[in-house]
């Protein structure tokens, strides 16, 4: 199967899973798979080109050919002595596979029966499967090609990535690591728990000595390579994850299950390996004369990818959020791991965090949502068709609400920073849609870029150029004396925030696809009351954390509409005094929801927050810290809640308007936004969900187990 692929720069059209998903169609029936298969077992290549051929190959009477009402005007080219066929996919064949894509799947199947059938012929080689059991055969399949036009604001110019990866040069970067691993003379042998830190601590040292030797041998070119890869990288993982998306809310999308664990786990791996790269390459510049060519940053790349896993992994288990294990072979090879099977013994000094079942429960939980689309609520070509080409946008600054936590946030910012949201916006919209060269960067001066803003956006260049001078990652910021710097995230300056890069002075490099995951990022930190920059000043922290007072209650009101749905009866936002008024004791707070259900007898007291866990393990921890704390941590409160209305039942019920005189089990529950880590602890207290599963959890039969509360099942149908 040959589809030839235009450089993505000029191809508007991505076909590149074309033909595996012909090939897969072809396979799949035997009435088809009979067909294409020759006597002599000669295999039958198959030629599709999105572009049509040259006039001289062309049939004098191609032009003139008139297909039938009800058909298309195809051209197809037939080779019986080489089992060839060449199919041109012309405008008029791909239009056919828009909206359910069947009438381009039927007429690409009639084609492809009547080449093979022409090769069969011109071969001696039997009729092979008749046209009709044939159609029928290939109508049974998906289409084996879907398009979905749609408007976005992505970077214009598209970029292939093209770093090797896999096995081989995993193996490699093994290679070099085991070496420095048996250089630094750490110890043979295997250690789990606190003994594992010590000779852990000595690995991750070794490994990040050899990261560092290794970028200082290069050109200083390797910076301006890694910069344009990450952008790449970038550009590949935001279409592929919209690929994704479209296909999980196809008919088809149990056989992209599997596909999207797999695409989430190795695209995320690239850019962050990358951005690893590129930040310590900032922080401590190449200065030697080794070419950094493709293969020289694919071997940086799995290395990284390796310091990742385990500097991540060592850190978090000696800070205390999970246990450790360190295995080291006599060779150097080495593996760093969190133990499946940790004891009671060892789970007392730390807070047993099952990294691998929360990130399995956010995937599980993400792709529940993806397959909860269809393609019809995808979003429609826009009016009059889809255009090739980029539409001129006005700027929109962000709306804050007069008087606002938000407002006042701005106004804080201004004074103390000398911009405002509304410039950080504008900073990133002009850069994201910057010209570029064919290798998907350019590079320009603040000046120019802070310039080009205000002309935009109409806001004063000073602003701009205060607001850019914040969003630029250099030598100097990217620099960290901290241990294991490329752990932290929210106390670092990084790409993801940072993403105007200053490899020389005066001179920013521009990488639209980084910039474009920047703008998401302060999106969604955004929305969330958030501005992910760690030197905040105090009066912007304050105005932001009122903002997230109102983003938890109005969760707080979400979780009530569930229970009024459900016809429960139950009651919101139960102050202490009213509590006491009732005849409860002391809860020691208000409980969010308090629910009566006579049919289950249970009394539910629910509690909602609204917290963001970070990523590092130190963010984690704190966040993790917050629920555990014996005195003031979340789960304490809770528990105090639940004392008081396990004490007098009858009177929580009243409180609810239920007079039943049942025996009441109470049973808590925290309702977060976002799964919470702290549901995989070794010993969350209490059960948690998400607003999406509160109606499951309440409605169940079963009392939910502490920890982490699922939907009924798995997004593949698995228990």
């Amino acid at each position: 199967m040959i589809v030839p692929l235009d450089p993505p720069s000029e191809a508007p059209l991505d076909l590149s899973a074309l033909p595996d998903a012909v090939r897969i169609t072809i396979t799949a029936h035997p009435d088809i798979a009979r067909h294409f298969t020759l006597p002599d077992q000669t295999p039958i290549t198959l030629h599709l080109t999105p572009a049509l051929p040259d006039a001289a190959q062309q049939p004098d009477d191609a032009a003139d050919a008139q297909p039938p009402v009800d058909g298309l005007h195809l051209l197809v080219a037939v080779d019986p002595a080489s089992a060839a066929v060449r199919l041109v996919l012309d405008p008029d064949l791909l239009r056919a596979f828009v909206g359910d894509g069947q009438e381009g799947h039927r007429a690409l199947g009639h084609a492809l029966h009547h080449c093979v059938a022409r090769i069969r012929e011109g071969r001696d080689a039997g009729n092979g499967t008749d046209v009709r059991t044939f159609i029928e055969a290939w109508s049974q399949a998906h289409p084996v090609l879907l398009f979905n036009a749609f408007e976005n604001h992505w970077p214009a110019q598209a970029c292939a990535y093209t770093v090797p990866e896999g096995h081989h040069v995993q193996v490699r970067a093994l290679r070099s690591a085991a070496a420095t691993v048996r250089e630094a003379q750490v110890p043979v042998g295997q250690w789990r728990g606190r003994e594992a830190v010590r000779p852990a601590e000595q690995v991750l040292h070794a490994l990040e000595a050899l990261l560092a030797a290794e970028i200082r041998s290069f050109e200083p070119a390797l910076t301006t390579e890694l910069a344009r890869h990450l952008n790449a990288a970038w550009c590949a993982r935001t279409r592929r994850h919209h690929e994704l998306l479209f296909n999980l809310a196809a008919p088809w999308a149990d056989n992209w299950v599997d596909e999207a664990q797999h695409r989430t786990r190795d695209d995320t791996m690239a850019t962050s390996a990358l951005t690893l790269l590129l930040q310590e390459a900032l922080a401590t510049p190449p200065e030697g004369d080794r070419a950094a060519d493709l293969l020289a940053v694919a071997d940086l790349v799995a290395l990284a990818e390796l310091i990742l896993h385990s500097g991540i992994t060592a850190v978090a288990g000696a800070r205390g959020l999970h246990g450790l294990e360190l295995h080291v072979h006599d060779t150097g090879v080495f593996t760093i791991d969190q133990p499946d099977d940790d004891n009671p013994a060892a789970t007392a000094t730390h807070l047993g965090l099952d990294h691998n079942a929360w990130n399995s429960a956010r995937h599980d939980h993400w792709l529940t949502q993806s397959q909860q689309v269809t393609l019809a609520d995808l979003p429609s070509p826009p009016p009059g068709g889809p255009q090739l080409g980029r539409t001129p946008a006005a700027f929109t600054a962000p709306r804050l609400p007069p008087g606002s936590s938000l407002a006042h946030a701005d106004q804080e910012l201004r004074q103390a920073w000398g911009f405002g949201f509304a410039a950080l916006t504008a900073v990133l919209g002009t850069a994201v849609d910057w010209p570029t060269s064919p290798e998907g960067y350019t590079v320009i001066t603040s000046e120019k870029l802070a310039r080009e803003t205000a002309a935009w956006s109409q806001l004063p260049e000073p602003e701009t150029l205060a607001a850019i001078g914040r969003l630029t990652l250099d030598r100097h910021n990217a620099d960290d004396p901290r241990e294991h710097r490329y752990t932290e995230v929210e106390r670092r300056a990084r790409l993801a925030t940072h993403p105007l890069v200053a490899t020389r002075p005066g001179e920013l490099l521009i990488l639209p696809w980084l910039i474009h995951t920047a703008q998401e990022v302060y999106e969604a930190a955004f929305q969330d009351g958030r501005l992910p920059d760690r030197d905040l000043p105090l009066p912007v922290r304050e105005a932001l954390a009122r903002h997230r007072q109102a983003k938890e209650q109005q969760l707080e009101r979400d979780i009530a509409a569930v229970a009024e749905r459900l016809g429960l009866p139950y009651c919101a936002n139960l102050k202490e005094k009213d509590a006491e008024r009732v005849g409860l004791p002391t809860t020691g707070g208000e409980i969010d929801l308090l629910i009566a259900d006579p049919a289950t007898a249970r009394l539910w007291v629910v509690e909602a927050k609204h917290p963001h866990p970070g990523y590092s393990p130190d963010a984690v921890i704190r966040h993790i810290k917050h629920f555990t704390d014996s005195k003031k941590g979340h789960l304490a409160k809770v528990l105090c809640k639940v004392d008081a209305v396990a004490s007098k039942p009858r009177a929580a019920a009243l409180a609810c308007a239920v007079a039943t005189d049942v025996s009441w089990r109470v049973v808590p529950l925290i309702v977060t936004q976002t799964i919470d880590p702290t549901a995989f602890i070794t010993d969350p207290k209490v059960a948690f969900t998400v607003t999406n599963y509160l109606a499951h959890v309440l409605t169940s039969p079963e009392d939910p187990a502490p920890g982490w509360c699922p939907p009924v099942e798995k997004p593949n149908g698995s228990k």
